[in-house]
């Protein structure tokens, strides 16, 4: 009888068994990605349907770190905002002067977003994306892994 290893365990009736931890992280970690993606699928439904809709200017783009954003010129409530949209972009895309369709939170009219599916609910879709075929990966994994296991005992 072989010994214990991080992959394999032997149970008390000598046949070997994937671990707690490989079951742990095929199971458990997929699932994580899933939910996670549900909650900020979540999120972003429930900014969405507080948001109000409105059109703003392109007035001169910031530097980020890692490239530049546009700063958006609106109006809301008879107040005037100029706000970074906050995320690298390319500057083609977002001529000075061109107008954009954004949505505002009505309490904290600074935070905006872009209109349109891909940018409310694009990254909790890919996170979800992931978690998917993670869980498809892992079940073929987990198939491989108790052949190979039934076989050795």
């Amino acid at each position: 009888m072989q010994n214990d290893s991080v992959f394999t365990k032997v149970g008390v009736d000598g046949i070997r068994r994937p671990s707690t931890g490989i079951k742990v992280l095929l199971f458990m970690l997929p699932w994580m990605f899933v939910v996670l993606g549900l909650l900020l699928a979540f999120v972003s439904y429930t900014y969405v349907s507080n948001a109000e809709q409105t059109t703003a200017t392109v007035v001169s783009f910031a530097e980020l770190l890692d490239g530049q954003t546009p700063v958006l010129s609106y109006s809301y409530e008879d107040d005037t905002y100029a706000t970074p949209l906050g995320a690298v972009t390319r500057v083609e895309n977002f001529p000075v002067g061109s107008e954009i369709n954004i949505l505002l939170d009505p309490g904290v009219p600074e935070n905006i977003r872009l209109t349109g599916l891909a940018y409310s609910y694009g990254f909790a879709a890919l996170i979800v994306v992931v978690g998917l075929a993670l869980l498809m990966v892992s079940q073929i994994i987990w198939i491989i892994l108790r052949r190979r296991v039934a076989r050795i005992s």
